[in-house]
């Protein structure tokens, strides 16, 4: 249904502009052939629900990983350091794994806990793992 309903149209509107990123939400992870075929692609989109894995090792180093993290992560208290450093550790170890670009976009914060201090704790800590990868 996808290549019929999203990627057949969206192929003829893709045509008509420079570089484009693709994808929010939904998990493309199963989807990156069919998205390789839109015209000038640029970003693909990895959200928490698809399989980085997979998705990494269809992309390769010509496309930019548009890698989301949970941000449940972030909202729940105690907000859960751990499992958000270890996603980005995999994140960018799959990236390198797959000779992948890497861009790491914490993109839906709807709440913090009342704590906005987390997401700049939460950016320190992705930049020191990205610099450390």
């Amino acid at each position: 249904m996808s290549a019929e309903f999203a990627f057949g149209p969206e192929r003829r509107w893709a045509g008509l502009f420079g570089l484009f990123c693709y994808g929010c939400c939904e998990d493309l992870s199963r989807k990156v052939a069919e998205a390789r075929r839109l015209p000038r692609l640029r970003k693909l989109s990895v959200s928490p629900c698809a399989d980085p894995e997979r998705a990494m090792e269809a992309m390769g180093g010509n496309i930019v990983v548009s890698f989301k993290p949970d941000p449940t992560h972030l909202a729940v208290t105690p907000w859960r350091r751990d499992l958000a450093r270890a996603e980005i550790e995999k994140a960018c170890r799959l990236a390198r794994k797959y000779g992948c670009h890497l861009e790491i976009l914490m993109k839906t914060l709807i709440t913090l806990a009342g704590d906005p201090s987390r997401l700049w704790e939460w950016c320190d800590m992705a930049v020191r793992i990205a610099d450390d990868n």
